[in-house]
């Protein structure tokens, strides 16, 4: 296209990859000011347009699905399997999709109300008192008992544990920089981050296996997501293979585990600061226990959409698309893709006046456009466990609220650092609890 207009942006990847793994907020927010909204920048996965101005992100969500295939696939593959959901792309994404839908659809969210409530309840119950304990691993220990029982149905304790501490190491094992610079993915010899990674996938998966043969060969009447997803066909009659099975639920796993825990410990961390919010939220609350009331209540809501987009646990998506587009008037270069930043969008004081200040209140006040509030991504692409993390997200809350009061050991402010795939708060928010009398 000749005289065609030129993005502004670096040309480099290393420094601004580095200064991206350190803080995607900052980053965004600096980036924003030295080359305007769009950009583009270099990667290791290729190079990229980024943008956190809702009416581009509009124009990106608003496009055909089949115009655009999955951005990194080869990069996160290995770490959920080729057949996700998060990587598959037209036809077959569809159909993934439909087949999912029936596990998080509301009427079967429902049911795992009171299971997300014991859980928080059995947590809190081991807590101790006035003595000093890490948040964030309180609040992944929550996520993982609900997301072991709703996706494999497991209740017994030991079977429980033993699934918790696989999927625990499992992650923990996750560098962020094996996702952002490829060349990492090598085992040298069996030693290294990345070989302990694989060794721990591979247990993990030997109990997939065994769970999903288990249940071909006896088959059960529950409720579990594992179960509906081995049971479930699409329109010519035909089921899931145990291995894009596997994939499914490893990428369940995954999303449902660390993102809920975060957005948890995030919230929390919140209500520690703001003494005054916390007593409104405990007023509201009540001794309500339906769950579905619960979910209802407008405070409790305002202060984890607020949650979600102060504090972001994913900081960007992502699109290539097919065919030459632009964006805000520049040609998308051949073999680029689109990323709308989320850690981006949701600073942009257009939208979102005082964007660095915590208010929930400004989601009483109006509703957001999906292409202004993106916190589980969107448009055919919207995270499929959006309404269960959030379902799950408020139970626990009400639990916890109720409990007692907690607080922070370090009163400052709190750093945000990539954990894997993820954003979280750096040194996982020392706390002190005190059970309401």
């Amino acid at each position: 296209m000749r005289n065609a207009p030129v993005l502004p942006g670096p040309w480099l990847a290393l420094p601004h990859t580095m200064r991206y793994l350190r803080d995607p907020i900052a980053f965004y927010a600096d980036a924003r000011r030295r080359w305007g909204d769009p950009f583009t920048l270099g990667s290791f996965n290729g190079r990229l347009v980024i943008t956190g101005r809702a009416e581009l992100i509009r124009e990106i969500f608003a496009a055909d699905p089949a115009s655009f295939d999955t951005w990194g696939a080869d990069a996160l593959a290995p770490f959920v399997g080729p057949a996700s959901v998060l990587l598959t792309s037209g036809s077959r994404h569809r159909r993934q999709r439909k087949l999912l839908m029936p596990s998080f659809h509301g009427a079967r969210m429902r049911t795992y109300g009171a299971a997300m409530m014991a859980a928080a309840r059995r947590e809190v119950a081991g807590w101790p008192r006035q003595q000093s304990f890490r948040l964030l691993p309180a609040m992944q220990r929550i996520s993982l008992t609900v997301i072991i029982e709703t996706v494999f149905g497991i209740r017994d304790a030991t079977r429980r544990n033993d699934w918790s501490r696989a999927i625990a190491a499992t992650m923990d094992a996750v560098h962020p920089a094996m996702l952002f610079f490829p060349a990492l993915q090598r085992e040298f010899g069996g030693i290294g981050p990345w070989a302990r990674f694989r060794r721990l996938l591979a247990q993990l998966d030997a109990m997939i296996a065994a769970e999903i043969t288990a249940r071909r060969t006896h088959g059960d009447d529950g409720d579990d997501i594992l179960r509906l997803l081995l049971a479930a066909t699409d329109d010519d009659g035909v089921a899931m293979p145990d291995d894009e099975v596997r994939d499914q639920l490893v990428t369940l796993l995954i999303a449902g585990h660390e993102t809920t825990a975060l957005a948890l410990s995030w919230a929390l961390y919140e209500l520690a600061r703001d003494p005054a919010l916390c007593a409104r939220v405990c007023a509201e609350l009540g001794d309500e226990a339906a769950p579905e009331i619960i979910a209802r209540l407008p405070l409790l809501d305002a202060v984890c959409q607020e949650t979600l987009r102060r504090h972001p646990v994913v900081a960007d998506v992502a699109r290539t698309p097919r065919q030459p587009m632009t964006l805000a008037g520049y040609p998308v270069p051949a073999g680029a893709a689109v990323m709308p930043a989320i850690a981006a969008a949701h600073f942009d004081p257009t939208v979102f006046p005082d964007p660095d200040r915590f208010r929930p209140e400004r989601f009483l006040e109006r509703s957001f456009a999906p292409y202004e509030f993106l916190p589980f991504g969107g448009g055919a692409r919207r995270c499929i466990g959006a309404a269960f993390a959030l379902y799950e997200m408020k139970l626990a809350l009400a639990v916890i609220v109720r409990a007692g009061t907690l607080t922070l050991r370090d009163s400052g402010p709190v750093a945000v650092q990539h954990r894997g795939l993820t954003l979280g708060p750096r040194g996982e928010l020392p706390v002190r609890f005190s059970a309401a009398s």
